[in-house]
């Protein structure tokens, strides 16, 4: 595994370059996943700003026909947005934390139907749910991990890799003990050992370190 340090230069919002079109289908559709997932990509090209060029790339993306509207930057900017009248909303969520609304436009040609079927929009406001955790958890861990230096003081041993990974995975120092046949001395050496090459002293940054540097994944298993 790499290391995951992303790219946090300052980038020009101007420099971004959304699609001008759905990347499949007629016009009712939405954008399809690659699409979505190509507009997350770019709003990273920096993290300043990147919930207000979400918003932008999602009514590039729409061809104008929904509005993403987040509750955090209506909040901070102490006014709320007018949509028209006959405006769908679709709640943007996900696991539990809700991020803000999907607008659904009304029809130019028919203002009484929506500019996307309702399905659709669903699809779309879940997927955009999805992203904001994503790109929310992103934030959250490169504010952690900014204080760690770029790259680890020392390579790890083999053997101090697979320390790192059953910490990682939360057993206790009897589990670790038990599970690598070592005595408890030996365990406190190498967590001394892991942290000096890792440049951190604790245990909340030696598992940011981890993740930081690529050293552990906690969601794939060890294989």
């Amino acid at each position: 595994m790499g290391s995951r340090h992303m790219d946090s230069s300052p980038t020009v919002l101007s420099t971004i370059q959304p699609t001008t079109s759905y990347a499949a289908g007629g016009a009712g559709e939405p954008p399809d996943l690659a699409s979505l997932l190509a507009a997350a990509e770019r709003v990273l090209c920096t993290w300043d700003g990147v919930g207000d060029r979400l918003q932008r790339e999602v009514s590039v993306l729409t061809q104008h026909r929904a509005v993403l509207r987040l509750h955090s930057a209506e909040r901070a900017r102490g006014v709320r947005s007018e949509l028209p009248a006959g405006a769908r909303l679709h709640r943007v969520e996900f696991a539990g934390q809700v991020y803000g609304t999907l607008a659904i436009l009304p029809d130019a040609h028919d203002p009484s139907m929506p500019a996307l079927p309702d399905a659709n929009a669903q699809q779309l406001a879940r997927a955009c749910g999805v992203l904001l955790c994503l790109l929310e958890q992103g934030a959250l861990l490169r504010v952690l991990c900014r204080h760690l230096a770029p790259e680890p003081l020392q390579p790890l041993t083999q053997r101090q890799r697979e320390v790192l990974a059953l910490i990682a995975r939360s057993l206790s120092d009897d589990e670790i003990v038990e599970t690598l046949h070592i005595a408890p001395d030996t365990l406190r050496r190498h967590r001394y050992d892991i942290c000096t090459r890792l440049g951190v002293h604790s245990a909340h940054d030696l598992l940011l370190a981890a993740y930081q540097y690529g050293l552990v994944s906690y969601i794939i298993p060890d294989i």
